[in-house]
């Protein structure tokens, strides 16, 4: 597919208009257009008296290759973009070490949403007054790591834990 942008139409256009302005646009006759679809639809309201509507379209014609190639100095006419969702990998199933996500603000849930769709096993450690002031935490080499309240995300490194660890809060 194709996306053209920047397609200005005037306020009260026709709906016809839009395919005339791709045939227009990409100087070809209409039966080598097999569809379009309207992606984004802005206004132009920079002068009063003659508001426009700004189209982005995707548009499938019959020879893409082609036009590609004769509009490539065009910065308004380019291949369609992957829109397509890409389901999150998944982890390995030998992994051991567990990633540690400090904080459980809007990032912090985000990063453990993500975490738990690749299927690992993370940390979250959230360190908050009503917590424990000191968090002991067993790293890969085996030494610890104190956490005080006002070192918390010095740590925001990419820590792993050793072993299984299950968190505990003090009210």
């Amino acid at each position: 597919m194709i996306r053209l942008t920047e397609i200005k139409l005037p306020l009260d256009h026709e709906e016809g208009e839009i395919s005339q302005a791709i045939l227009t646009k990409l100087g070809i006759s209409s039966d080598q257009v097999i569809s379009f679809n309207v992606f984004k639809r802005g206004y132009d309201a920079r002068k009063k008296t003659r508001i426009l509507l700004i189209y982005t379209l995707d548009v499938e014609v019959k020879n893409e290759a082609a036009l590609l190639e004769k509009f490539a100095d065009d910065p308004h006419v380019k291949v369609t973009p992957d829109m397509e969702y890409k389901f999150v990998a998944k982890a390995p199933v030998n992994q051991t070490e567990r990633p540690v996500v400090i904080g459980f603000g809007p990032c912090g849930l985000f990063a453990g949403l993500i975490l738990a769709q690749m299927a690992l096993s993370q940390l979250l450690l959230n360190v908050a007054k009503r917590f424990a002031s000191v968090l002991k935490i067993p790293l890969v080499s085996g030494v610890s790591v104190h956490l005080t309240l006002n070192r918390t995300y010095s740590l925001a490194k990419a820590v792993r834990v050793h072993s299984p660890m299950v968190s505990s809060t003090a009210k």
